[in-house]
């Protein structure tokens, strides 16, 4: 009993189909794996940039101290700057990095989250101080009064005279001077807190960098197992029933009829298998055809399997001819034996003219 397959067509469809569809599956992932890495890429440069700018913020506040007003303007920029880092960081924004525009997640959990929160609060801390320093008077005039001894002539007589005078001395502003000392003191903390956190973001970068490596490597073993499997069906299920119709056919072509090929399933081998079956089949009732022809039994069944069977037809064409050549052989061997028979009895010498008679009449009767 032929089992049910589908066609090789169908198959080549599917297995065509079921390729793309692992290409494409595989593309998807790398591509949406990327897409992390770079978001995880921009947090790190993002972290990278904070970072930098933080380590700016001391020196320009120690240019401020020393009275260069001059970088107020910077160490205001400075500070903007470090805040839209850190909002970004937390909240997450759409950006240019690298060329390409980027949508930053915002850090939302884990330890990089923990020390963000950190960071963020010892940051408004650290603000504090340096907004004491940009928006109170770093140095502020006092006018003291001073005792002075001043020499002057008093009937005759030189004399040093004391005399209060005022002048004007620069104070450091002590709120400004504690600001900056808080400032010193805090700053190689906060640093390193950024710094742990920049961290965190590489680790987690080189994380997805090697997710991304061990996904593609395990989409390039799928891929070989699929074509690997792939190949070895194929070659079971096409390339070894066809290589054994090749094989029958073969031995047909040889002149061996009794050859049969084994293929039990409904697709186009089997109907090809089946076809094959059945032209060896009627190569070998031809060949049993001819064969009890040629031993001269005219009367052997044959039927034509079409009215395309040009070799059938031609066979009993074939068989009418040989019958009529028989029957006019049978016919000229009755005559030439019926007139040896006759000329044998002339020859024989009959006395009586009514024996030859009768000779000549009975065997006539006998051979009609």
């Amino acid at each position: 009993m032929s089992k049910k397959a589908w066609s090789i067509r169908k198959l080549t469809t599917y297995f065509f189909a079921a390729a793309v569809g692992l290409v494409l599956l595989s593309f998807l992932m790398v591509y949406v794996s990327s897409i992390y890495l770079r978001r995880d890429a921009a947090k790190v440069e993002i972290s990278r940039k904070a970072e930098k700018t933080l380590g700016q913020v001391p020196f320009r506040a120690g240019l401020v101290i020393g009275g260069n007003k001059e970088n107020k303007t910077d160490l205001q920029n400075l500070i903007m700057e470090y805040d839209d880092y850190l909002d970004i960081l937390s909240k997450g924004r759409s950006m240019v990095i690298f060329t390409n525009e980027i949508q930053i997640e915002p850090t939302t959990k884990g330890t990089s989250k923990i020390k963000l929160n950190k960071l963020l609060d010892d940051w408004n801390l650290y603000k504090r101080n340096l907004n004491i320093i940009l928006n109170e008077v770093v140095v502020f005039d006092t006018v003291v009064s001073k005792l002075v001894t001043q020499t002057q002539k008093v009937e005759d007589t030189l004399r040093e005279i004391p005399i209060a005078i005022k002048e004007v001395e620069k104070i450091d502003n002590p709120n400004v001077q504690k600001a900056y000392f808080n400032l010193v003191e805090t700053t190689k903390p906060i640093q390193n807190l950024h710094n742990e956190l920049t961290t965190l973001y590489i680790a987690g970068y080189t994380g997805t960098q090697q997710g991304i490596q061990i996904l593609i490597f395990f989409i390039i073993l799928t891929l070989i197992v699929f074509l690997v499997a792939g190949y070895f069906y194929l070659r079971n299920r096409f390339i070894s029933p066809l290589n054994s119709v090749a094989a029958v056919t073969q031995e047909v072509a040889s002149g061996d009829v009794s050859q049969k090929i084994l293929y039990d399933r409904q697709d186009e081998i089997g109907v090809l298998a089946t076809n094959i079956n059945a032209l060896i089949s009627n190569l070998k009732k031809t060949s049993e055809f001819a064969k009890n022809i040629g031993e001269g039994r005219f009367n052997y069944a044959y039927q034509v399997r079409s009215e395309k069977d040009i070799l059938g037809y031609a066979l009993l064409d074939m068989r009418e001819n040989l019958l009529k050549v028989a029957e006019e052989d049978r016919r000229r061997k009755w005559a030439n034996d019926g007139f040896e028979l006759f000329v044998n009895i002339l020859r024989s010498n009959y006395e009586n003219i009514n024996d030859l008679a009768y000779k000549i009449i009975s065997n006539l009767v006998k051979y009609l």
